[in-house]
């Protein structure tokens, strides 16, 4: 079936016509069970006990990359333990009806778990050299091959950091386990979910101070066969490479590979195909590690960004986060735990101040091998609209107080915008809020890395935050911000008043008409040109437009969830609606995740 990405997004998009027509019941007869298992392999017990990240969570999301503490060697089983059962794993089980029901480290749409983790690794302590399944539900690796295959995996990718990393995880989809409620729609939902899936793993990478990124270009196939899966059914999403291996780099070598096949429990009574989402695989696949080289050099456009579209004279807010030593301090491991969906907003409003810490420290950039490093954007014609984007010190010359406030524009109570002074107090009620109990680690500890996390981020400025999409706010709940849509230019630390007014109405009818679209505080939608990225980047393109505003949002349920008193969940929306209500400004874009953020009722 022909499929490029474009027609598949195009296909896939929800209406207010298409969802009515589509209501249908569930057989839950026939429901997929939400974990892999294998019936004759080999199994390794992973770390009975492990010391947990403790770093703060919001110290773990600000840090875009790392290059990992020098001290540091290889991962050892404890430290993999760590990095698989953060990510994926169990942390929770509630009784409903009668029957357990077990909760993952990271959210998923709905909560079918399409996402297993895989690890390829040299020998490490605990744990022999070869590839692995990690089994949520027995917390242990499923042994698929005995032996060094690194090698393989950093010829299928053509990327130094996965041939000098001592292992690498690598995430997959099962089509069928999200299909059997979600049908064609799963593919967006395979990077929606890989993607929290990664913002969990590399928080707790970075916590533990080694370096990981995600690699998106690698020959799919290839690396399909080293795990012994059929893309028609499971496929290789991307691949996260952990530390470097102070002993050498695996060789770039790509060895005949015997086929493995082994054994699994059947998912459901009758699996079924959906061919539209294989077809959207195979869109964007690369072949060798040839073609990986030429997709992420050639095929692109040599700036780094695409389908963004630049600023505008509207007025600006600036963001005011507070510094490391005032933000919560509630360790990543507890933010993990106690992380969840939030099912019911109350309409009290958040305050501005935490608003500006989630957005500042979870919009800081995505670790991928497409994104440019040193250079800046040259916005086309489409994407201009007005002249250049400049930085945070020089974007806007006017005092915050002129920027606080529109003349002639009435906050939702009807009253003048507060100047940014007084929003910024930090008067007792507000930093007694935003100040949680410590993480028990060290407090030297947690100023070295709350300080290398502020100079990560200051490094990174030559590099933009986000590369592929754009973030639009509904605000409709925040204290000291007054409600409208805005779009948010996260390089400059600052938000640009769209449209003012009350948009509850609107934002519930967006967000599939769901209560919580509008009972939350805000809504916030990464949307991207489409057309440009395929243009970029091909059929592979909307992967990482996909997956760039995914791992952002898993970074924000972090960044929402490290506050004691702020929930956040993500919904699904209308998508061409939610492009004309942004209009004009997102004209040509495509709403690619939406995130919200509130008080939990």
């Amino acid at each position: 079936m022909p499929n490029d990405a474009l027609e598949y997004h195009d296909r896939t998009k929800h209406s207010p016509r298409s969802v009515r027509a589509g209501g249908r019941g569930l057989d839950f007869e026939n429901k997929p069970t939400p974990s892999k298992e294998y019936l004759d392999l080999p199994t390794v017990a992973m770390a009975d006990r492990i010391r947990p990240p403790q770093q703060p969570a919001l110290a773990a999301v600000a840090e875009p990359t790392s290059d990992g503490s020098p001290r540091r060697g290889r991962p050892d089983l404890e430290a993999l333990t760590c990095l698989c059962y953060y990510a994926a794993g169990i942390t929770k089980t509630f009784d409903v009806g009668g029957r357990s029901v077990a909760f993952r480290a990271a959210a998923t749409t709905g909560a079918l778990y399409h996402v297993d983790l895989y690890v390829v690794c040299t020998a490490l302590d605990g744990l022999e050299a070869g590839v692995y399944h990690f089994d949520p539900q027995t917390l242990s690796l499923d042994v698929l091959r005995t032996g060094e295959y690194r090698s393989l995996l950093a010829a299928a990718t053509n990327h130094d950091d996965v041939a000098n990393a001592p292992l690498s995880i690598v995430a997959t989809s099962t089509w069928w386990r999200n299909a059997w409620k979600y049908e064609d729609r799963t593919f967006r939902h395979a990077w929606w979910d890989s993607g929290t899936t990664l913002a969990n793993l590399l928080a707790v990478a970075h916590a533990l101070d080694y370096r990981a990124e995600i690699v998106t270009g690698f020959a799919d196939e290839r690396v399909a066969t080293l795990l012994g899966v059929d893309p028609e059914r499971e496929a290789p999403l991307e691949i996260v490479p952990v530390g470097r291996d102070s002993d050498g780099a695996a060789a770039f070598d790509a060895p005949e590979l015997d086929p493995i096949d082994p054994d699994t429990a059947p998912l459901s009574p009758n699996e079924k195909s959906f061919p539209r989402i294989h077809g959207a695989w195979r869109a964007g696949r690369l072949e060798d590690g040839s073609a990986v080289r030429s997709w992420r050099t050639d095929t692109s456009t040599g700036v780094p960004t695409v389908g963004i579209r630049a600023g505008g004279d509207g007025e600006r807010i600036s963001l005011e986060p507070v510094d490391a030593e005032t933000a919560s301090s509630r360790p990543l491991h507890e933010t993990i735990r106690h992380r969840g969906s939030c099912r019911e907003y109350d309409r009290d409003p958040i305050s501005f101040r935490k608003l500006s810490t989630v957005l500042d420290r979870a919009v800081r950039g995505v670790p991928m091998d497409v994104r440019r490093e040193g250079e800046r954007s040259e916005p086309s014609e489409k994407r201009a609209g007005v002249a250049g984007h400049a930085s945070r010190e020089g974007e806007r010359s006017e005092p915050s107080e002129k920027r606080a406030g529109v003349a002639g524009h009435a906050s939702r109570e009807g009253e003048r915008s507060e100047p940014s002074e007084k929003r910024a107090g930090v008067a007792g009620p507000e930093r007694s809020e935003v100040a949680d109990e410590a993480s028990g680690e060290s407090a030297s500890r947690e100023d070295e890395r709350s300080e290398s996390s502020e100079k990560q981020h200051v490094s990174s400025e030559n590099q933009p935050p986000l590369s592929f999409v754009d973030p639009y706010l509904i605000v409709t709940g925040v204290d000291g911000l007054e409600s409208g849509t805005y779009h948010y230019h996260p390089a400059a630390g600052e938000l640009e008043r769209l449209r003012s007014g009350e948009f509850r109405q609107e934002a519930s009818h967006l967000a599939l008409d769901q209560r919580l679209g509008g009972d939350a505080a805000v809504c916030l939608y990464f949307l991207s040109d489409l057309e440009e990225i395929v243009d970029a980047y091909g059929d592979r393109g909307y992967r990482i437009a996909q997956l760039e505003a995914a791992v952002t949002a898993g970074r924000l349920y972090l960044a929402t969830y490290a506050h004691r008193a702020l929930g956040g969940t993500g919904l699904t929306f209308y998508d061409d609606l939610v492009s004309d209500f942004f209009a004009p400004r997102s004209e040509g874009q495509t709403p690619m995740f939406l995130y919200t953020i509130g008080r939990p009722a």
